[in-house]
């Protein structure tokens, strides 16, 4: 990010999947508030609404357990939402594309949410500090500054940092 960004309160979600929407119109209100089309806003937040989704229903073992931080800040290229969580290490960027060509019951179960994150944002991060899983979807103002992001041949980052 460059210059002095602006950052939304941080969102504390405790394994319930009604806090979800509420959760992520306030990333995509920060988002337009922070100036970033709509049309983007809404990609950022479904790739939020997915991503937290994944994490409350499947990095702890109970719900009970399941907690995920949401913190965004932005700036004059756009706008990062990091998302972290102390349940089981999991880097979206270490799946496979899936197969999308066939009907649904010819393709295996999973991995379409993670493509749908890739599709909707510029650039995805991750990676474990401790026992903290930290991800970042990063969403640009302009096409320059997503053509310049590092991508896989995904849409993924392919940098792993």
């Amino acid at each position: 990010m460059t210059g002095k960004p602006i950052h939304m309160p941080r969102l504390r979600l405790v394994g319930q999947a009604a806090e979800i929407g509420p959760a992520v119109d306030t990333v995509r209100r920060f988002a337009l508030a922070a100036g970033l089309p709509p049309e983007s806003c809404d990609a950022l937040a479904l790739a939020v609404d997915e991503a937290v989704s994944n994490i409350l229903r499947h990095a702890y073992d109970a719900p009970v357990d399941s907690a995920v931080t949401i913190d965004a800040a932005a700036d004059g290229e756009g706008i990062e939402v990091v998302l972290a969580d102390r349940g089981r290490p999991f880097s979206p960027l270490d799946r496979s594309p899936p197969r999308l060509e066939g009907g649904a019951a010819d393709r295996p179960v999973g991995g379409l949410g993670i493509h749908l994150m890739r599709t909707l944002v510029d650039r995805i991060d991750y990676r474990r500090e401790g026992d903290v899983n930290r991800l970042t979807l990063s969403k640009y103002r302009t096409a320059a500054l997503a053509a310049g992001a590092p991508r896989g041949e995904d849409g993924a980052d392919d940098t792993g940092a």
